[in-house]
């Protein structure tokens, strides 16, 4: 398995599980009618994600320093691009359902959050698309 197909491992679960977590605990608290958005809660999750990701990193490319070092070839980089422009997709679908939550005159709460789900959506996806990239071949 190669660096980057690593990290998008990486990036996979650090995103599954701390994201996970936090609309876990969102949905709980919207359900029992506490829509209150928190900064202080979203932002320590995003916090997490870059502890999480650059311990996660350092620990990957210390099993392979030259792997690490490398830099993308056009097989990389096209997987690169390829999972970007699908994640894109995924984020834009999120920016219009966010647009039409505003226009429908929903809370912030929903509005911010909705966001959020469309950026880690897209991340997620992202990760997905490269790791079939990486093992199905452009």
């Amino acid at each position: 398995m190669s660096f980057r197909e690593k990290i998008a491992v990486l990036t996979l679960i650090a995103n599954v599980l701390i994201y996970g977590m936090y609309f876990g605990n969102t949905a709980k608290a919207a359900l029992a009618g506490e829509a209150v958005l928190s900064a202080g809660h979203m932002i320590s999750t995003i916090v997490l994600l870059i502890v999480v990701m650059i311990v996660g990193t350092i620990i990957v490319s210390s099993t392979a320093p030259k792997d690490a070092d490398a830099p993308a070839d056009e097989r990389d980089q096209l997987i690169s691009m390829r999972s970007d422009q699908i994640a894109g997709y995924v984020v834009s679908a999120g920016a219009g359902g966010s647009l039409v939550l505003a226009l429908a005159g929903f809370s912030v709460f929903w509005i911010a959050n909705l966001v959020l789900l469309a950026l880690v959506a897209g991340e997620i996806v992202k990760s997905v698309a490269c790791l079939i990239g990486y093992r199905q071949g452009v």
